[in-house]
């Protein structure tokens, strides 16, 4: 059986989508399947999972929590292992360090350090936020990023996955969901590396206040996110 599903959802991603796909290949543990979770596109998104053997499913588009969720109907793995295609895994030894993880019986799921690749002043504020998920990890009030996300399978599974009624933060959501089953850890040994393309698509203040408005509705205002956080498209920006 597969150890570990990786499932990555895309839209016109065929700027970055081999980037990820090719840190994949270069991870030292081998048991894997790629899930690339597609919501209609007309570049060649399709064509670059499908070159790299990833196995291609296709749903609506609805954003990243239902595109995850698609992804994961479909997992043969024990785990999961969520990323976006503008992500990369900068250590060779990701994806054995999640089996270890969660082989240990400890963890439940957790995330990695991550940094940002773009402006300085983006790549701070990146900075500060991956600082967020390490002391929010401690305190198991996790901030958990959906680009950089692992986690068991069976507890996924039994959480009921992302909720598609929300469109900003549903990674959060989730990891405050699934830590009421077990511990989530911040895994220092291994770092990825994501875009900051939203910040130079919307600008500094526009995506601050886009983050700010998913957080305060997910920790403060849980009741009535699903009405207030959409889904937007970097790309439609």
């Amino acid at each position: 059986m597969t150890e570990i599903s990786i499932i990555i959802p895309t839209h016109n991603e065929e700027e970055y989508l081999a980037g990820a796909l090719e840190s994949i290949k270069k991870q030292t543990f081998k048991d894997y399947e790629i899930i690339v979770s597609d919501s209609g596109s007309t570049d060649k998104t399709v064509e670059i999972a499908q070159k790299y053997g990833a196995i291609v499913v296709s749903g609506p588009k609805k954003g990243p929590g239902p595109g995850q969720n698609i992804g994961a109907k479909i997992a043969k793995g024990d785990i999961l292992f969520f990323m976006d295609a503008d992500t990369t895994l900068e250590s060779e030894s990701i994806l054995g360090l999640i089996k270890e993880k969660i082989s240990s019986f400890k963890y439940i799921g957790g995330c990695f350090r991550f940094e940002g690749k773009g402006k300085l002043m983006y790549r701070l504020l990146w900075k500060a936020f991956d600082l967020s998920s390490f002391v929010s990890s401690l305190i198991q009030r996790p901030l958990i990023p959906g680009f950089d996300f692992f986690i068991d399978k069976k507890v996924f599974d039994e959480s009921g996955g992302y909720d598609e009624q929300i469109g900003i933060c549903e990674d959060t959501d989730l990891s405050l969901k699934v830590s009421k089953k077990g511990k989530l850890i911040y895994v220092k040994e291994g770092k990825v590396v994501n875009s900051l393309r939203r910040f130079e698509k919307k600008g500094l203040w526009k995506t601050l206040k886009f983050y700010a408005k998913g957080w305060y509705y997910i920790y403060l205002n849980r009741k009535a996110a699903a009405g207030k956080l959409k889904f937007e498209p970097v790309d439609e920006m």
